[in-house]
């Protein structure tokens, strides 16, 4: 069963997550299981991803299948970067406003395995807008300082 990581009266709540993302360790893709499974990317010290700012947010479509493809460039607030590169993308819903995803920092970003080969992350910024990704491929690469 999928659990999001939470907020209540002013605090995170990570546990419920990181143990659903142990019970599906071995379905998430290889190339992408270290990051996801790594706490020191949520939580709140240098190799998180809180209070990164979108630094480039690019789509464009496959020439081969003609789906869209979706690149965010994170730049930490400590230093490091942080592309994904979204592929076989589904469904990308935006916040209406997207200004929201340029201008505030991220706060939470989660994973979600969807079955029959869906993928899903999402991120959710200071100002609450959400941004979610449904597809098929990933990649993160993480360009420390």
């Amino acid at each position: 069963m999928y659990n999001k990581i939470y907020k209540r009266k002013g605090i995170w709540y990570f546990e419920d997550y990181f143990n659903y993302i142990s019970s599906v360790i071995e379905s998430i893709p290889k190339n992408i299981v270290n990051f996801i499974a790594n706490p020191q990317f949520y939580n709140f010290g240098d190799e998180s991803l809180y209070d990164s700012l979108v630094e480039k947010f690019e789509l464009k479509y496959s020439k081969k299948s003609h789906l869209p493809i979706l690149s965010i460039k994170f730049k930490g607030a400590y230093g490091s970067n942080y592309i994904f590169k979204f592929e076989d993308i589904r469904s990308i819903v935006f916040p209406n406003d997207t200004e929201g995803l340029l201008n505030h920092e991220l706060l939470i970003h989660q994973f979600h395995l969807r079955g029959k080969g869906i993928l899903q992350y999402e991120f959710i910024f200071s100002n609450n807008a959400k941004l979610k990704i449904l597809f098929r491929k990933l990649s993160i690469n993480v360009e420390t300082k």
